[in-house]
């Protein structure tokens, strides 16, 4: 598809040659009145031509960069608070737990002491310990992530008291 032979560059394209009133026109003629210059199609006049185009390509893959750099950090902020959630659950498990073993024998401050000990060596913190019936603790614990504070609660004691205090 040359310039030459009487073909302009739209040829291909589908597109009309642009013609200017006044000017000499015609394939391989100068539409300037500068020899060398072909005659140009409609739409590369409208937008500019070829040259306008060079960079829009760098343009496009640093666009996709960035969508899939924020795509990713949104990922791993949800994949952070979701682990966070599962820490803070097993934590308060554990402390509840502890905390409940030791309710019969030492009463509820010391029961919520141990508790908040166990909390702490499982990267939490109570911030509410509380008995909930005659031998069961209730704690609840939270854990602090990027996506914010992971709460989550528990409660324990022995299983006869499955039925007691629930709700």
């Amino acid at each position: 598809m040359g310039h030459g032979h009487g073909r302009s560059r739209c040829d291909g394209l589908g597109l009309a040659p642009a013609r200017r009133a006044g000017t000499l026109g015609g394939p391989g003629r100068a539409v300037s009145g500068r020899p060398g210059r072909r005659q140009g199609c409609r739409w590369w006049r409208r937008w500019g031509g070829p040259s306008d185009d060079r960079g829009s390509g760098t343009v496009v893959v640093v666009a996709l960069v960035a969508v899939v750099l924020v795509l990713g950090s949104g990922l791993g902020l949800l994949a952070g608070a979701h682990g966070a959630t599962g820490q803070a659950q097993a934590a308060a498990d554990l402390a509840a737990l502890a905390g409940a073993a030791a309710l019969p024998r030492s009463g509820l401050e010391q029961a919520c002491a141990i508790a908040e000990e166990t909390a702490a060596r499982n990267g939490a913190r109570v911030t509410a310990c509380a008995g909930d019936g005659p031998q069961v603790l209730r704690v609840t614990v939270s854990r602090d992530s990027l996506g914010g504070a992971a709460v989550r609660s528990a409660r324990a004691g022995p299983a006869s008291a499955r039925g007691q205090a629930e709700g």
